[in-house]
């Protein structure tokens, strides 16, 4: 990971020192440990060791400005970048005004391209806007597969050779047998769980993009219990609460609304059978990527980043009717 960054780096400036990395670094792995792995490697090195210093200014301080005018030898690195409401278009438009003031000095972006479209598709056109004019003023876009640059070349309107490839990292993780953790899971969450019968998962936060409600019919008492866990992303309430009303009644559908920490996500990943994603429009997932880590059983549709995987244990899907199959499929061979 350490050596596609660094050649990320200097692919823009070969004498690149720091790394002024947004959002905070510290504060977002609280939630998301993705960036604390990206940058993982340059983090744990000392100043003296590692050939680049990755920080995280704070917005309202804006200290990389003053020494970047002072010549440092600095690149500003941007992930996320969209709003879905109107302090979020505030603080969007801020944090623009301070990357431009940067560029202005000779300054150097990398935006990394996390997702196709903004997942809510709230201010649809005008975070397009925002996007396109990221995407002009930086030095490089970065993806997290080769497949997803044909793909946002033209809806960013800039060149396919301004992208650039490091992949999306794995977690670390602890696999623990999956009898102990059904056990703890009824003990500590799910009291009326059937530990027999076949466990779908469905991680991450809860938004209309993940398509739960879609595959909520598909899991009947006979194919197996499914477990919806993940907070409640902002401004999906109402989606929120149709998942509830779907899922009323139903004893073999159980659902956690809250930040999951990493004690729960060891007992769910590792009591499930199987992880079930339906997402639409996205080009990567950090919630595959922790599939993955913990060797599960993965039913996800066709998309960007992930058609190239060909593990026997991934069932891809274009359609309802091969989503119903896939998991009859693996709900008949858990049984077995």
């Amino acid at each position: 990971m350490s050596k596609k960054l660094l050649e990320l780096y200097r692919s823009i400036d070969k004498n690149v020192e720091v790394i002024y990395v947004f959002p905070d670094i510290k504060r977002s792995s609280e939630y998301n440990p993705y960036l604390k792995l990206f940058y993982n490697d340059f983090l744990l090195k000392s100043k003296k060791k590692s050939p680049i210093q990755c920080l995280s200014p704070h917005p309202l301080f804006p200290i990389f400005i003053l020494k970047k005018i002072f010549r440092e030898k600095s690149i500003v690195h941007y992930h996320w970048f969209e709003f879905s409401d109107i302090r979020g278009f505030l603080v969007l438009i801020w944090k623009l005004s301070l990357i431009l003031i940067f560029k202005l000095f000779n300054g150097h972006i990398v935006w990394t391209v996390h997702n196709k479209y903004l997942h809510s598709k709230k201010y649809l056109q005008c975070n397009m806007f925002l996007r396109k004019i990221m995407a002009k003023i930086a030095a490089r876009l970065h993806v997290h597969c080769k497949e997803a640059i044909p793909v946002m070349a033209p809806i960013l309107n800039v060149q396919e050779d301004k992208f650039f490839v490091v992949e999306h990292p794995f977690y670390p993780v602890l696999i623990i047998d999956c009898h102990k953790a059904r056990n703890r899971l009824q003990s500590i969450l799910f009291p009326l769980i059937n530990r027999k019968k076949p466990i779908f998962l469905m991680y991450g936060n809860i938004g209309k993009y993940k398509g739960l409600i879609d595959v909520i019919p598909l899991i009947s008492d006979e194919t197996g219990q499914l477990i919806i866990a993940g907070k409640c992303k902002k401004g999906e309430e109402k989606y929120l609460e149709e998942i509830e009303n779907v899922i009323e009644g139903k004893r073999n559908i159980y659902l956690l609304n809250r930040f999951i920490d990493k004690s729960e996500e060891q007992l769910l990943f590792n009591a499930s059978d199987c992880v079930l994603f339906n997402f639409q429009d996205i080009l990567s997932s950090g919630s595959v990527m922790l599939a993955l880590s913990y060797k599960k059983r993965i039913i996800l549709p066709e998309s960007i980043c992930f058609n190239s995987l060909s593990d026997p244990g991934i069932l891809k899907f274009n359609s309802k009717d091969e989503l119903k199959n896939h998991i009859s499929t693996v709900a008949r061979k858990i049984k077995q």
